[in-house]
């Protein structure tokens, strides 16, 4: 990118903080807490209970009426995710099998509304994801290795996939219509739900520690995990496109820490990926740069406090004024005591790199589930020469309805065929039978009498 300085970066502590929090540490591999524009919703230490904070207002948690308790049942909380399209919206996995989806209410912040509870799971749920161009669409995850993708609004199961393995994590790509699937084991899974198939499956690392991954677009996904054979956490990055033969574009050693990966995050814009080291002793946060031929990194800041989790907020947030490029919030425990601070990136202000490239316009074209089903979105697909080629959904369908046309009329022939074959049996047989039965002048034959 002309005119930019990856050393001109600026990694900034927001003033104020959440403290005094009791996350809940009895999760599998989702997320202690989610945040958005308005709200921070924390998985507390009790089963079943969120607190939820006004995002905007660091804080003491438990004082100046800066939390409430929007669900308390006798399950835990295993994931947690706001909705894309609506901010007072949430869906929680539990631990008793159940999705709940709930809705905070404006006149009353000390109540939420409940939406809807799924429970076609036969395990417990321990991931739940947003489709984020689809509204009322939902992928979750559970421990018997299933994936369920269904429609909130009607509480309606659309397809479930059977895994093979427990997954770690599960992500939509940008575009909604792959699901992709980071293992608890070894292979990264990629399924097509309108299809009905499984896209992708390949063997990203060579450990047993979970995996995760992030989208950088439609076409390249960053897995972090485990490799055994290095002793290091890995992070790759893999083009759909290329990776069918097994090899990943390219990859970098992390650190040298056995624990569970951190989620890669990225800046399309800029082409940066940050991930995080959750070692005790020095976490520190790492930046990548990625193109087309090779991943370095290019910065590293160490972090005050032992790193927990983190979460991304959406770009609609980031102050543009002050070149804002990206901020976390960053769950941390210092000296037993968990807190969760924001932390910004930011370019000079002087900087030439115009807004249009660090801020561009989101589309917000949402598609309803009908229209989901239907195919109407489209798959873009990133050529090696930065052309874009548009496969557009209803072209794919006319190809399967052309192809099933084929199959119709094929099968109509073979039809045709077995039948003009059974007739000329029928007519041979019918051929033998009457010259047993008839005389050479076609009368009847008599029976020769004992």
């Amino acid at each position: 990118m002309k005119n930019f300085n990856f050393e001109d970066i600026e990694f900034k502590e927001k003033s104020g903080k959440f403290t005094n929090l009791e996350l809940n540490k009895n999760m599998l591999d989702g997320r202690f807490f989610a945040v958005n524009k308005k709200y921070l919703a924390m998985s507390w230490k009790n089963n079943g209970e969120i607190v939820l904070a006004d995002s905007s207002k660091p804080c003491k948690i438990g004082y100046n009426n800066s939390h409430i308790k929007i669900i308390d049942s006798h399950y835990k909380i295993q994931d947690i995710e706001f909705s894309p399209f609506n901010d007072n919206i949430l869906a929680l996995a539990y631990e008793d099998k159940s999705v709940f989806l709930w809705k905070v209410t404006e006149r009353n912040k000390n109540l939420a509304k409940e939406l809807s509870i799924y429970k076609n799971h036969k395990e417990k749920v321990n991931y739940v994801t947003f489709n984020p161009v689809v509204d009322n669409v939902l992928c979750s995850s559970d421990t018997n290795k299933e994936i369920h993708i269904w429609n909130i609004e009607k509480n309606d199961n659309y397809i479930t996939f059977n895994n093979n393995e427990i997954s770690s994590m599960i992500s939509w790509n940008p575009n909604g219509d792959l699901i992709g699937v980071s293992p608890k084991n070894k292979n990264l899974k990629i399924y097509d739900p309108r299809n009905r198939n499984m896209v992708f499956n390949q063997k990203i690392n060579e450990g047993y520690v979970s995996s995760k991954i992030s989208w950088i677009d439609n076409n390249l996904l960053a897995t972090t995990g485990w490799e055994d054979k290095n002793g290091s956490t890995m992070l790759k990055i893999w083009d759909l496109r290329k990776s069918l033969n097994g090899e990943e574009i390219y990859s970098i050693k992390i650190n040298e820490t056995r624990r569970n990966s951190s989620i890669p995050f990225i800046n399309k814009e800029l082409k940066i990926i940050y991930a995080f080291e959750s070692s005790k002793d020095r976490p520190k946060l790492y930046l990548f740069n990625y193109n087309e031929n090779k991943i370095k990194k290019v910065k590293e800041y160490n972090l005050n406090e032992t790193f927990i989790c983190s979460a991304l907020f959406n770009r609609e947030i980031l102050d543009k004024k002050s070149k804002e490029v990206d901020r976390f919030a960053i769950c941390s425990n210092l000296e037993g005591i968990q807190n969760i601070i924001y932390s910004s990136f930011h370019l000079p202000k002087q900087s030439e790199i115009s807004d249009s490239i660090l801020y561009p316009d989101k589309d917000k074209n949402i598609l309803s589930y009908e229209e989901w089903i239907e195919g109407k979105n489209q798959t873009i697909f990133e050529n090696n020469n930065n052309n874009k080629e548009i496969v557009n959904e209803n072209d794919n369908n006319n190809d399967k309805n052309e192809f099933k046309n084929k199959n119709e009329q094929t099968e109509k022939i073979k039809n045709e065929k077995d039948k003009k074959i059974e007739n000329e049996e029928k007519n041979e047989i019918n051929n033998k039978l009457i010259n047993v039965l008839l005389d050479k002048n076609g009368k009847l034959k008599k029976k020769n009498k004992k």
